[in-house]
Formats: C-alpha cells, sequence, structure tokens
C-alpha cells in the first residue's frame, strides 16, 4: 500500500510543474529532467535509482532478506540526492530580458526560478520510500 502511494506521488510530481519563473514560465517535472538543458548523467543516475528502489523494496516484501532492503536505501538516496540536485539547480537560474517600455526606455527585468509543488511532492515521495525500506530493513533483522 505504502509502495504503490509513493511511486504514485512520485509519478504525480514528475507531471506538477517542478521550477517557475515570471519570464520563462512554470516547467514541469520532466520537462525538467528531459528537456533540451537537461543533464544526461544526472537523468540516467536518477531513473536507475528509481529502478533500484522499487526492486529493492518490492525483492524485500517478498523474500525478506536484508540485501535487497539495503538495495532499496542506497537507490532511495542516490534518487533523493539527484533530485536534489534538480533542485539547487532550478533555484540557482536567472533569467534576464532585454526589452523596452512604453515610453520607449530600455529595460531589463531579472527573474530568479523557484520551485515548484512538483518538486516538493517528488522530494517527499522519496523520504518516503527510504523510510519504507529501512522499515523492511527492521523487519528483515528481526525475521532471520
Amino acid at each position: 500500500m505504502q509502495l504503490s502511494a509513493s511511486a504514485l506521488m512520485a509519478a504525480l510530481g514528475a507531471g506538477l510543474t517542478w521550477a517557475t519563473n515570471p519570464l520563462e514560465g512554470k516547467r514541469n517535472g520532466l520537462t525538467v529532467i528531459f528537456g533540451d538543458h537537461a543533464s544526461a548523467p544526472a537523468t540516467l543516475v536518477l531513473l536507475g535509482a528509481l529502478m533500484v528502489v522499487l526492486a529493492g523494496v518490492v525483492a524485500a516484501m517478498v523474500y525478506r532478506r536484508r540485501m535487497f532492503a539495503w538495495a532499496a536505501i542506497v537507490g532511495g538516496l542516490t534518487a533523493l540526492s539527484c533530485v536534489s540536485w534538480y533542485g539547487i539547480r532550478i533555484s540557482g537560474e536567472r533569467v534576464r530580458a532585454i526589452g523596452m517600455d512604453s515610453a520607449g526606455n530600455l529595460i531589463e527585468p531579472e527573474a530568479v526560478s523557484r520551485l515548484g509543488i512538483g518538486w516538493y511532492l517528488t522530494t517527499a515521495s522519496l523520504l518516503t520510500l527510504a523510510v519504507l525500506a529501512i522499515g523492511l530493513m527492521r523487519r528483515a533483522r528481526t525475521i532471520s
């Protein structure tokens, strides 16, 4: 139940707004991860870590072995660090635009990107998966 809820939260978070900027607009998680300014190594590590988390949690629930729970914990922390890297990158973006106002004066507004609700939802779902993996680690320790 918790696994499906946190996986649904992660998928929902990827579709919601991750970055908001008054000049650039809103960008969802899929645009940030797979868009034109995306980093291929960070994207591949994030996707691989998510697969390790999901497989590790399912395997730990079925086989009740500690090594699967450890794999899920390491994968969860890796995915959380990748999402944090995206958050730092989003927060550091500054956009400038050069234009003219109605009086003919040259203006140069600058806007800073902010994190959106989707980023926070994805981070919360990854933390939930990590807590679930730690709980599975405790359960596997008491059984074996």
